[in-house]
């Protein structure tokens, strides 16, 4: 009366096409890309680069990684053929994306000091914080770089000074910032 369906995944004796391997290596892309993740957003809030660039990085890598030939990295595929674009998409570009921000700004060098006109500002009291928009058109497209934390606004934000250093890769990296208010007698 009931059709038995067949198997489609039939296994063999010590051999388990969805076992403790695909496991490992699906934990290892998931490790991979959380830490690129965290990479990215803490180096390239500090970068001067969009992160429509920073997403350029990322495709460029990806795909690097996806026409490689299994060949070349036999020790990362050797268990599943399928997990190579995921590997690529999903662990090792996040990780390569955000190792080559972490290296610009590790090795960072040619301290200069810019200082900008704020033109306007908002006060935000909840989070204690200043948004400023600056004199200069390139600074802001950067938001994180804009937002100060102030206690209490007593004054009127004048200038913002930032220091700029030069990464090892040429990107610029925001090294420290502080806003200057106005003195009122």
């Amino acid at each position: 009366m009931f059709i038995k369906t067949p198997e489609i995944h039939k296994t063999t004796k010590g051999h388990d096409p969805f076992g403790k391997f695909t496991e490992k290596h699906a934990a290892f892309i998931a490790a991979m890309f959380f830490l690129g993740i965290f990479l990215m957003v803490f180096f390239g809030n500090k970068t001067l680069v969009t992160w429509k660039f920073i997403s350029y990085i990322y495709v460029l890598i990806a795909v690097f990684i996806s026409i490689l030939p299994l060949k070349k990295l036999p020790f990362i595929y050797f268990v599943r053929r399928e997990l190579k674009i995921l590997l690529a998409i999903f662990g090792l570009a996040p990780f390569f994306t955000g190792l080559i921000l972490m290296i610009n700004f590790t090795f960072a060098n040619d301290i200069t000091t810019k200082t900008i006109t704020v033109t306007a500002y908002k006060y935000y009291p909840y989070d204690e914080t200043v948004e400023v928009i600056l004199d200069d058109d390139f600074m802001n497209q950067f938001s994180e770089i804009r937002k100060f934390t102030v206690k209490e606004l007593k004054s009127t934000p004048k200038t913002a000074v930032y220091t700029v250093k030069t990464g090892l890769l040429g990107m610029k990296i925001i090294d420290n910032s502080e806003l200057i208010f106005t003195k009122y007698r």
